[in-house]
């Protein structure tokens, strides 16, 4: 057998005849070091467990940022029927927008900005082909005549002040081809003359979509996120 250094030996002379002090000094060590245990946090969202000082992550640190917040959480409410269902859903939407883990909350489909895209250019873009002749026969030069005189007609109304704007953003009514279009193709009730809620074909199931204030990305934001669903829930039951 190999003899130990004479160095070790020395150093294990040294604690041997210490023995009591570096209990005592190891016991303080090891307390404080569990003390700094209490200011420990864990961060387990996604971006703080990737590689950082790379310019790929800086580019999804940035990707996220911007986007984060464009993630949903969709709510199906299911009815015995479509009274019940539908007041349910529109209470739960209310109260989903008092808390403030949610910065969102859409339950049907916000015609006031879907005719504003079309103002802005997506009546072109959205438009069925298969519909292309009903557009043409409303850009007729009779069919312009009789919608102007239409106009000019219900604007001499006492009171059809408020009409002005509709008329300017669809004179000639082509967001009512474009949506009798739609309508047809969805397997939903959405787009149905008077309809404003995302429901199934029988009414008794409702689409609710939710956008939290979070990007989702950290557990602690879904946690918080889950419980205000449930709380919001309790509240309109």
């Amino acid at each position: 057998m190999t003899n130990p250094a004479p160095r070790i030996v020395r150093y294990v002379g040294w604690l041997s005849a210490r023995a009591g002090r570096v209990l005592v000094v190891s016991v303080v060590v090891a307390l404080l070091g569990a003390l700094s245990l209490l200011r420990l946090e864990f961060d387990v969202g996604l971006v703080s467990m990737l590689p950082a000082g790379t310019p790929r992550f800086a580019d999804y640190e940035r990707f996220v940022q911007r986007f984060g917040a464009q993630d949903l959480v969709i709510a199906v409410v299911r009815g015995t029927e479509p009274a019940s269902a539908r007041r349910f859903a529109v209470a739960f939407a209310d109260a989903l927008r008092e808390r403030p883990e949610i910065l969102e909350v859409r339950a049907g489909v916000d015609r006031g900005a879907f005719l504003r895209e079309l103002g802005e250019g997506a009546l072109a873009r959205l438009m069925p082909l298969e519909r292309h002749d009903d557009v043409a026969d409303r850009l007729s030069v009779d069919r312009v005549d009789a919608t102007v005189a239409g106009m000019k007609s219900a604007l001499s109304v006492p009171g059809a002040v408020g009409l002005g704007p509709a008329m300017v953003a669809d004179p000639l009514g082509l967001s009512i081809v474009l949506g009798e279009a739609l309508s047809a193709s969805r397997p939903d009730r959405a787009l149905d003359p008077g309809a404003d809620a995302l429901a199934s074909p029988d009414g008794t199931r409702l689409l609710l979509l939710i956008r939290p204030a979070e990007a989702g990305f950290d557990l602690e934001d879904v946690e918080r996120l889950a419980m205000a669903l449930e709380a919001a829930e309790e509240t309109v039951r």
